[in-house]
């Protein structure tokens, strides 16, 4: 009996494991104020086997995340609709500031099912 409840847990385990839909899917979209002509064709020399696409910015998005009135949940309506069209789980929004001196990146990472921001890094 103690080896049919162990097997039971073993297999609901690695099903929870190894599930079909265990790995989260990822959309990164990089916003680089720089005008850095080589960057694009760079980007695809270095990276031919990602599916890139570069797009002029969506405003919405793009707009500082400080002018909101609440920046962790300002653009739910905007990230839900980015994860229904490309089908992922989170959203990596990252932006590349270039300051005269030097790079400045800020990271946001957003949950496409509530819409709201999971975590900022600067």
């Amino acid at each position: 009996m103690k080896a049919i409840i162990i097997l039971i847990n073993w297999v609901l385990c690695f099903g929870l494991l190894h599930g079909g839909d265990s790995f989260p899917t990822l959309l990164i979209m990089n916003h680089i104020e720089s005008e850095s002509v080589d960057l694009l064709s760079n980007l695809n020399e270095d990276f031919s086997s990602g599916n890139l696409k570069f797009n002029d910015p969506e405003d919405d998005f793009f707009s500082p995340v400080d002018s909101l009135e609440n920046p962790a949940s300002g653009r739910m309506k905007l990230v839900r609709t980015l994860g229904n069209e490309f089908d992922v789980d989170y959203i990596l929004f990252n932006q590349i500031i270039d300051d005269s001196a030097r790079f400045l990146l800020e990271g946001q990472m957003y949950n496409t099912r509530s819409g709201g921001m999971v975590r900022r890094r600067i």
